[in-house]
């Protein structure tokens, strides 16, 4: 039987009417500057909304980061990721080592050249299973939507697995290929996103949409 990956999916408009008062109950390591942009003032709160809903943190000396600043639970007894991109945040919790990722839909030919191709990584163009609000299985016609779903799932699952790991890009994965070996993986369309995961063994992956409003009334 494998583990069980957890993912909570959170939608960063539905913090909007409400930041103060999250800003209120979530680690302050996770209330951004004044001055910082509402796009990473709302994607910081719902990290933290979801992590002291799910996991119980509610102050910053229970994580502490990893050589490559990962953060993990101090007491170690769950294993927790998390990534914002496209509007949403995504909190993967599971009782083995996990890196999830959200990666936009875009297309870098760049990057195909000069990290893809050198870590013999093909575009994953395969169709992903249904995810949050969305049909995965359904390509746009369009060559360059196409194209940018393909980028997507490869570098969803390339930045899961070197999360998972505990390094991200700062170990130098194209010097350290190894990095990538050993990872279960699973991709996962999402509107206009797409959801990596890794984990350090098979894993049933199981998608949750978080709720806010029912959190802050458990939370109060």
């Amino acid at each position: 039987m494998g583990a069980l990956l957890q993912v909570h999916l959170l939608r960063v408009d539905d913090l909007e009417a409400v930041r103060d008062e999250v800003a209120g109950l979530v680690a302050p390591g996770f209330v951004a500057p004044a001055d910082a942009r509402q796009e990473a003032v709302l994607d910081l709160l719902g990290e933290g909304l979801m992590l002291r809903s799910l996991l119980g943190v509610r102050d910053d000396d229970q994580l502490v980061l990893g050589r490559y600043g990962k953060p993990c639970l101090r007491d170690g007894n769950r294993h927790f990721n998390l990534s914002h991109d496209a509007g949403l945040v995504a909190c993967g919790i599971c009782d083995r080592p996990v890196g999830v990722d959200l990666a936009r839909l875009a297309y870098n030919e760049p990057v195909v050249r000069r990290l893809f191709e050198p870590l013999g990584l093909r575009l994953d163009e395969g169709a992903a299973a249904q995810g949050l609000g969305t049909d995965g299985g359904d390509l746009p016609d369009d060559q360059g939507d196409a194209r940018a779903w393909a980028f997507a799932r490869t570098w969803a699952g390339l930045e899961a697995r070197l999360k998972a790991a505990g390094t991200g890009f700062a170990a130098g994965v194209r010097r350290h290929p190894e990095l990538l070996e050993g990872w279960h993986l699973q991709t996962v369309d999402l509107e206009r996103c797409v959801l990596g995961c890794a984990c350090a063994e098979p894993f049933d992956l199981e998608l949750r949409p978080f709720d806010v409003t029912a959190a802050l009334q458990t939370l109060r």
